[in-house]
C-alpha cells in the first residue's frame, strides 16, 4: 500500500486522523458508514495530480479519530460542523 501522510486534525472538539496531500484548491473527501479514509484510496493520487489539495478525514467515530461516548455526539449537526471546524457554530 502507498504511503499517506496522516495528519491529526482538531475541529470542533475532536481530532481527526486525515490523510493530507497536494497543494491547491482543496477537495475534503468524506466517507459513510462503516468506511474510512481507505474507501477514497483510488481518488486522491488523481486529485493530487490534477492539481488539488486533497483531505480525507477518518470521521469521528471511525478509524484513527476521536470517538466520543455520548451518542448525542454524532448526530448530523456535529458531523456538519467537524467539517466547518467551529464549535459555536454547533451551539448557535
Amino acid at each position: 500500500m502507498k504511503q499517506r501522510n496522516f495528519q491529526m486534525i482538531e475541529t470542533n472538539g475532536v481530532k481527526l486522523r486525515t490523510v493530507v496531500g497536494g497543494k491547491g484548491p482543496l477537495v475534503v473527501l468524506l466517507h459513510g458508514f462503516p468506511q474510512c479514509w481507505y474507501l477514497w484510496r483510488h481518488q486522491i493520487d488523481p486529485l493530487v495530480a490534477a492539481g488539488y489539495q486533497v483531505a480525507v478525514p477518518d470521521q469521528r467515530g471511525y478509524g484513527g479519530s476521536d470517538k466520543p461516548a455520548a451518542i448525542e455526539a454524532y448526530n448530523i449537526v456535529e458531523l456538519s460542523n467537524d467539517r466547518r471546524g467551529n464549535r459555536d457554530r454547533a451551539r448557535a
